[in-house]
């Protein structure tokens, strides 16, 4: 931490991915206040971005899809509690979790689909695949899941905005500075709170409707043509 501080204190100015990293780091290092700073966020490769046609009417079984690393501040397990719920009350849907892994939380994620999954007919981890091959299963899944604690500036949370596609979100920073009110939020620690948000979005045809449309033209703003000039402008300003 004193060698970052240090790296800080001796620039000529800081960007910032997120408002939130830069409230973050300002309250930690309140001398950086006085640097140059910018708040400049990275940009959606244009493969992702995909307009639906099909009103947001969902498929049988209803394709729900949280890509992400299988990490413990990620929360993959709490999300397959939910979907299991959700099953329960007689919703017929389906998770699909993609993304490569570490052990401890792969052992926690594959021990709750055990518990709920037995015959693994509606959980499927698929682990990493190809980044080329995203696109097409963002557009093939019904809604999207993100369930994380933890992030500066979560790009699959973009890419899932620029597929159009209604998306259940972790309510925690800086989430909600990303998708705002383009999404429904939930506590991603608390399996009733992820529940709730799940069963409110298939519950209406409506609202997965203007949540998406909200979210693609929210994604519009995070290009990389905005992220170049940005930074261009942003080091011109520290000469």
């Amino acid at each position: 931490a004193r060698g970052q501080g240090h790296t800080f204190v001796h620039s000529n100015g800081i960007i910032f991915l997120t408002q939130h990293a830069r409230n973050e780091l300002v309250s930690k290092y309140p001398c950086i206040v006085q640097l140059h700073q910018s708040v400049i966020p990275h940009g959606i490769d244009p493969i992702f971005s995909h307009e639906r046609t099909n009103d947001l009417k969902y498929s049988i079984p209803i394709k729900l899809l949280y890509v992400s690393t299988v990490d413990l501040y990620k929360h993959q397990w709490n999300v397959v509690s939910s979907v299991s719920n959700l099953r329960k009350e007689g919703f017929d849907v389906q998770l699909t979790l993609v993304g490569s892994a570490y052990p401890q939380a792969l052992d926690k994620l594959k021990a709750t689909i055990e518990k709920v999954d037995t015959n693994k007919s509606f959980i499927k981890y698929e682990g990493l695949i190809d980044y080329v091959d995203l696109p097409s299963l963002y557009q093939q899944s019904d809604l999207f899941i993100f369930a994380s604690t933890c992030e500066n500036l979560p790009i699959i949370l973009l890419e899932a905005m620029a597929s159009h596609l209604p998306i259940a979100c972790s309510s925690r920073k800086p989430m909600q500075e990303i998708l705002s009110d383009a999404g429904v939020y939930f506590d991603p620690e608390n399996t009733t709170s992820i529940t709730n948000a799940l069963r409110e979005l298939l519950l209406s045809s409506e609202l997965r409707k203007v949540k998406a449309k909200m979210a693609k033209e929210r994604s519009n703003q995070y290009t990389w043509g905005r992220c170049a000039d940005d930074t261009f402008e942003f080091l011109s300003a520290c000469i």
